[in-house]
Parts: C-alpha cells; structure tokens; sequence
C-alpha cells in the first residue's frame, strides 16, 4: 500500500475515533455587526458565530419578517480544530453565519437575537442596536431606488449600481490569503500646522480565511521630527469588507504626534513577526501547519505648514491647540502674612506637555515664590490634551484689599488657523490683620523677637575629658569587623558553590511545588477582570516548570524547539503535547481570541503538569 494513501486512512480512522475521546466543552453563541451607523441606502453584515464540540439541535436566525430590515444576502461556512486538552483529543465546530440587512427607514433600529439549541441547553444572542442616518444621495424611496444595495461599501466609497441584479455578490475567495495578510501605517491628516495633532493608526489587515495566532516581534517607528503620546495600546479588533473580501482589522497602537518642524515629515515604516495558520485545501488535514510571517508597512509623509505670521506679542510657538485660560486663589479672604495659592489652567486639546503659560507678575504688597507646574493629561477620543496648572504661593504683607489684574495668554487655533487671546479674570483678595482680635501693627525698626529671646550664661564649669577613644576595647572590635567580614564572605562564597553543584537536581525535584505556587496565584486571578493576568500568570507557571526540569531558560524557545528540548530530557509526547495546547489556550485567551473559560485554561495547566511528572527525568547536566 503506497504511503500516502496509508495515512489518509488513518486520518479517517482518526477522524471516526474523534467524537468518543472528545472531552466537554463550552459552547460560544454571539452575534455582532461589522458597523454601528450606516446611511440609508447602504448595508450592515450581521455575523452570528456558533462554536462549540457538538451540532445544534434546533437553530433559529434572524430572517424574513423583521421590521424596517431586509435581508438581501446569507452566506455560511464551516471550519473544525482539533486540540488535545486533558491528555484527549477535543473537537471545535465553528459556523459563522452572515446576514447581509438592508435598512427601509432612518432611526435606531433593533437587530432581534438568534436561538439555537445545543445537547438540551438553549443559547440567545443579544439584540443589537443599528443606527440608520438619513441618505446620502437625498433620503427615502427614490435615493434607495437609484442605488440598490449590492458589495457592503466601507464609509464613503462610492457605491458600484448593477441594474440587472438586486443582491449582493458572494465574498471573494483568495487564492492565497496569506498574502493579503498586511500591515497598515495611517495618517487621519496629510496637511497640518506646526505643533497641531496628527493621529497615527497602526493596523494589521488579516482576511478572515487567515488565523492570527500571535505577535512575537515589533519594530516600531522612530517619530522623527514629533512629539508623541500614546492614545491607545490595547489590541482590538472589527470586522471589514474591502473590496468584496472580509477582514479582521486589528487596531494595534493609535498614537498623536505633534511636528515639532515645517516641512515635509515621513513617519517610518513598522514591521511585525507574526504567527498565522490558514486552513489546508486537504481534507485528510487535520492539523493545518502554522507558520511565521514578517509584514512591514509603507512610510507615510505629512506637509506640516509654518505657523502664519501676524503673531500676538509675547507668543510661544508651542502654544498651539484649542484651550482656555482660567485663574483663581485658594482663599478669598487671608491674614497678613499667610500664604495663599493662585492658580493659572489652561485645559483643552493639544500639546500639553510642551504649554508655556504667563508667570504673575510682581505685586506691590505680595510677596511671590516660584511657581510649580504639573500636568493632568485626559483623552476624548483620538483627541490628546487634559489640563497644565501653575500654581504660586503669594503672601501678603500688608492689610487690605489686593487686586491680581487680568492675564493674558495667546495660542493658535489650527481648527480656524488664526491666532487667539485668552484672558482670565481679575482677581481680588482680602487681607486681615495677622494677629487674631485685630492686634495693632508694629512699627518699622522694632524687633519683635525681643522677648522670647533668653539671656547668654557667661559663667560654667568644664569638666575633665576621658580616656581617648583607641584605648578602649570597642575601638580594637572595630578594627577587627572587617577582617571577620572578609572571612565570612569567603565562607559565604565556598558554600554558595558547594549548594550550586547540587541545584540542578533540586531544580528538577522542587519544579512541581513551584509551578503549582504558581497556578495557586493564577486561580486567585481567574475571579478577577484582568483576562491577560492570569493567562500570563499560567504561562509563567509552564514555562518556568519546563525550564527547571531542562535546567535551563526556556524563554524564548518556540514550541517546537521546547518539545525537541523537553522530549529528549526524558518527557514523553502525549504529555508535551498536553503542555503545547496548554500554552496555546494562554496565548489565545490573552490576545482576545480564544473560546476557552479561565477554568478550562486552568485543568489543561494542571493536567500538562500531571502528565510531565511522570516522565523520567534527567539530570540537567546530562541533557545533550
């Protein structure tokens, strides 16, 4: 029998023995779409997804009969994992369903949940919410007539009319999806005053037929000629239909950069490690090979303008932005000699950190110390800003009424591209006698000190000094101490390397007690919000059980170097592959995609574990 055909029947053969060693799992029911708001006239895709190990016994979707919705187009496809969990192997059936709806009338309009019913348990989708503005091309009937709806357009593209035919076309199948697989670097400007925001997106394209399973390495963009902040750093995704093809849009990093220059500036490109799987066209391939990509994206440039001239006096060209200006004291009404703080906000949007406000000019009657300065950074939205405060401490010295006057403080406006004034409000303050119940003023040259001062003592007695201090017996142990400390860390030393040559083997002995510390700290996480703790917490915990049975640092290995590593130290390969899917169900549930519960994650931990203990280690020093 040729080879090849001898392992497609034991695929088969495989693939017939999968429902009996399939271990219990949870079933994923969820509905989203790929947009919140659309134009009248336009389309929304609902994606409906059902993963789970068995096949529902009844399933119900949104379809004909929904108010103000039509249903134009459906389309489904089926894919099936495989993953070994608890030493068994599992299978995963995921059906996505996409429903493509066409809106009849502008307002809010509610998408009704799916039902389906899997091994006797009924599962709901929530209802989601669509957003319908009024049509671009005029509103009602006639605009909607002229413009059927066809390909699911992204905002503002311009929509292609087919007379001849009323629905939308399939989704375009990719020859070979990998390659559509790209890295994006975007620029919401091309045109923008010097020191204005400029909002930097980075984005990795990845068609829906590619798997994304990881970032292992990033070089990002210098920056060159802006001040950066960071807006957003943490991975989301949305689901997008460009030019017919459906895709995953990864946001990675939104930063705001503010020129720091004229002229024309390029951002440099960025480039990502990537780890992806695409789905074999065999059917007898079960187990679809992953593999590592690099992706760079294209420079992009921006024509950053000089600030136009006509500046107000005394103008900073940092100051740039929409801000507002406003001053206060701390008290109104104060006794001579008190402080008192006053304090100068700008707040708005713009390059905070690099604001220069006025400084308080000198008062007659005031005394004034230097002032401090802090930051209270806010976003609202892509937009950076928050608010600068400088605060003075002022104290009057002298009774009466004291007049801060108004000051004035001018920024440009990239938004109207003029320069702008503002002004804050003339402050009064009230100063009271120091002393309580009024007590009178002093009079210039009279020292007011004069009476809690107490007279000098001219006459005492000097008693005789002691011994000098090197006589005595506490002077002779300090000589010794660091003699005797010399000796100790040459003890120290000897029995250091004495433990070390016997701390392999107790590596490998205590390894377990370690890693189940570990997973101890990992179970208290699994009832907490902070998703991404606890699945690095249990990989730590892998990780650290592998190195210390290796004898060696296992970061930076791949999996299949690890299971190269851990097999030849006396690892045996049902329990490495326990220990694989472990790690990769950390992985997923980190990065956002990953069906399994915190508990799940927790018994394939425990399990890998349990399986790498019997093995028959080796010594450390005898792995080759």
């Amino acid at each position: 029998m040729p080879p090849r055909i001898g392992e497609r029947i034991a695929a088969i053969l495989l693939a017939l023995a999968l429902p009996a060693l399939a271990a219990a799992a949870d079933t994923v029911f969820l509905a989203e779409l790929d947009r919140d708001e659309v134009a009248l006239g336009e389309t929304a895709t609902l994606q409906i997804t059902l993963q789970g190990p068995s096949e529902p016994t009844a399933l119900e979707l949104p379809g004909e009969g929904m108010k103000d919705l039509e249903v134009v187009n459906r389309g489904q496809s089926n894919q099936t994992s495989v993953s070994v969990i608890n030493g068994k192997l599992q299978t995963t059936q995921t059906r996505i369903f996409q429903i493509v709806l066409h809106p009849t009338r502008v307002g809010t309009l509610t998408v009704p949940s799916a039902t389906c019913l899997v091994e006797g348990k009924r599962y709901s989708t929530r209802p989601l919410q669509l957003r319908v503005t009024k049509d671009p091309s005029g509103g009602g009937t006639q605009g909607r007539a002229q413009a059927p709806p066809g390909v699911p357009q992204l905002p503002g593209t311009p929509r292609t009319i087919d007379p001849f035919q009323n629905r939308q076309r399939p989704a375009t199948r990719l020859r070979n999806p990998e390659r559509a697989l790209s890295v994006k670097l975007e620029l919401d400007k091309k045109r923008v005053w010097l020191g204005e925001q400029v909002t930097a997106t980075i984005s990795i394209y990845c068609p829906s037929e590619v798997a994304l399973q990881n970032i292992t390495g990033s070089r990002l963009p210098s920056y060159d000629g802006f001040w950066s902040e960071n807006l957003k750093d943490q991975i989301s995704f949305q689901n997008k239909v460009i030019d017919n093809v459906p895709y995953r849009v990864y946001l990675i990093r939104q930063v705001a950069l503010f020129p720091t220059r004229a002229g024309k500036l390029t951002v440099s490109p960025v480039e990502f490690d990537l780890i992806t799987q695409v789905p074999s066209d065999d059917p007898f391939d079960f187990f679809p090979a992953s593999q590592k990509v690099v992706r760079r994206s294209e420079p992009v440039s921006v024509e950053v303008r000089p600030l136009p001239p006509g500046a107000p006096p005394g103008f900073q060209s940092v100051n740039v932005g929409d801000w507002k200006l406003a001053g206060s004291v701390s008290e109104q009404q104060v006794p001579a000699g008190q402080p008192v703080t006053f304090r100068l906000e700008a707040s708005g949007h713009g390059g905070l950190r690099s604001l220069t406000l006025p400084k308080l000019p000198a008062q007659p009657g005031l005394k004034l110390f230097d002032p401090t300065v802090k930051d209270q950074v806010s976003m609202d939205g892509d937009r950076f800003g928050g608010s600068k405060v400088v605060e003075t401490v002022l104290v009057p010295e002298r009774t009466g009424e004291l007049v801060l006057p108004p000051l004035e403080w001018s920024y440009f406006d990239p938004a109207s591209g003029t320069f702008q004034t503002a002004r804050t409000s003339e402050v009064r303050l009230t100063v009271t006698p120091g002393a309580a119940g009024g007590a009178p003023s002093v009079a210039a040259g009279v020292n007011t000190l004069t009476a809690g001062l107490r007279p000098l003592h001219a006459e005492g007695e000097l008693s005789k000094g002691g011994s000098p201090p090197w006589s005595g017996p506490l002077f002779a142990l300090l000589l010794l101490g660091p003699v005797v400390l010399y000796a100790g860390m040459v003890a120290g030393d000897r029995l250091r390397d004495r433990l070390r040559s016997g701390d392999g083997e107790r590596r490998v002995r205590r390894a377990g007690r370690k890693a189940r510390r570990r997973l101890a700290a990992a179970r208290k996480l699994a009832s907490g919000g902070d998703a991404a703790a606890f699945h690095a917490e249990v990989a730590r915990a892998l990780i650290g059980y592998a190195a210390d049975k290796l004898g060696r640092s296992a970061q930076g290995l791949t999996r299949d170097e690890l299971a190269r590593e851990l097999t030849q130290a006396g690892a045996h390969p049902p329990a490495v592959a326990a220990l694989s899917s472990a790690l990769d169900a950390c992985d997923a549930g980190r990065f956002g995609m990953g069906a399994a519960t915190r508990g799940d994650v927790l018994r394939a931990a425990e399990r890998a574990m349990e399986m790498l203990e019997e093995a028959e280690w080796r010594r450390p020093r005898e792995v080759a």
